[in-house]
């Protein structure tokens, strides 16, 4: 269940609740007046305020139960009010920290992203925490992410003094101009530390990447900026996704050819360049590449995929190494042996959720430097600059 429609139904729930005394003393008091229902709801109501408006002989069952939960439900709207005026207070207080981050959003990270950044962290939509001068919108999708903040435009984009973190699994940055709208591309800092912490040997040369909707393509590019050894490597990258992920890829990325060869077998292969072969067929159809391959990452979208495909290799396969994209470590831990197996998770939410991977410039600079340094080292008819 969504988390925003989770907090829409407990939020009915509590109404329920609270109103359910007024109901019951309603209909209680209706019974006892045969039929006059403004003095019944009424009385049903004053019972909220500790009054009962009849002697304790007349009363019947229902305005019994009614008037021993109405009080406690006075008490508990009374907590909730108090909770509400501390959250408020809490919040305007944290805003005026320098180093405050207010969060907004409604997807699984955001316990984490709070929990990571610590007591700066203000979890909250309340008023007081637009304040802060670092905000985060991390939600599900794109389109609730635009849309908040277009409720929220004034707020968020009026201060130049703020700086907004909209994290996202799609949007890249175009331009580094404005320092005070980042974009966190989750998917993008993902293939980025993935390689950076599971650096190829140098035996290693086939790579099965299986699934590529965003994660899966994010780990090719960054593979092919990162893995730079020299102008004549001969890596190989096999990719399986489906064929509409693979079609568009090569229109969006159509200066591929240029540095790489591309094609959909190993025919493609040519010394000299890396390699990048997207597969038409299904992974498990191209047995005799599995068990070659190098390492294999495991980087559907959807973490539950990866543990499937991880389960069918483990079954049917010998293979070499294994890299899953998953959310929990725990979970491969409990489930493999992961250092017999030869198994590494990666992308982990505890990961993916440091302050350094959503606030921090350093990945930003690594990226322009690793960019930087391939487009020198490489001649110009593969992709680099033109020497001066």
């Amino acid at each position: 269940m969504k988390e925003k429609t989770r907090r829409r139904l407990l939020r009915v729930l509590r109404l329920a609740i609270i109103a359910s005394p007024f109901v019951i003393g309603g209909i209680g008091f209706c019974i006892l007046y045969k039929g006059s229902y403004i003095s019944g709801f009424y009385d049903a109501l004053c019972l909220y305020g500790l009054q009962l408006n009849v002697d304790k002989e007349d009363v019947n069952l229902l305005i019994n139960i009614a008037r021993w939960a109405a009080p406690c439900m006075t008490v508990a709207v009374l907590f909730t009010v108090l909770s509400v005026l501390y959250q408020n207070f809490r919040d305007r207080m944290r805003a005026r920290n320098k180093e405050a981050v207010a969060i907004h959003g409604d997807s699984r990270y955001i316990p984490m992203v709070g929990q990571k950044i610590g007591k700066s962290a203000i979890i909250s939509d309340g008023i007081f925490s637009f304040r802060a001068p670092r905000q985060i919108l991390v939600f599900d999708t794109d389109y609730k992410m635009f849309q908040f903040l277009h409720q929220h435009e004034r707020e968020l984009m009026g201060d130049p003094e703020k700086t907004l973190y909209l994290c996202t699994e799609r949007i890249t940055r175009g331009s580094y101009k404005d320092q005070s709208l980042q974009i966190c591309n989750m998917a993008e800092n993902c293939g980025r530390a993935y390689w950076k912490e599971n650096l190829l040997e140098e035996n290693e040369k086939v790579i099965v990447i299986i699934g590529f909707g965003n994660y899966g393509q994010e780990i090719l590019n960054q593979g092919l900026m990162i893995n730079v050894r020299d102008i004549s490597s001969d890596l190989q990258y096999h990719i399986f996704g489906t064929q509409a992920e693979r079609e568009e890829y090569q229109h969006l990325h159509y200066k591929l050819k240029r540095f790489a060869n591309v094609g959909e077998d190993e025919r493609c292969i040519q010394p000299g360049k890396d390699s990048l072969i997207f597969h038409r067929e299904n992974w498990y159809e191209n047995e005799d590449l599995i068990q070659q391959a190098d390492r294999i990452i495991l980087a559907y979208d959807e973490e539950e995929d990866n543990l499937l495909v991880l389960n069918e290799l483990n079954k049917y396969f010998f293979m070499n190494k294994i890299y899953i994209k998953v959310f929990n470590e725990q979970i491969i831990n409990t489930l493999w042996d992961t250092k017999k197996l030869r198994i590494t998770p990666f992308g982990t939410d505890e990961h993916m959720c440091e302050p350094e991977m959503i606030l921090g410039e350093s990945t930003i600079v690594h990226a322009k430097m690793c960019h930087a340094t391939y487009s020198r080292s490489v001649p110009e008819s593969y992709g680099g600059c033109p020497k001066m």
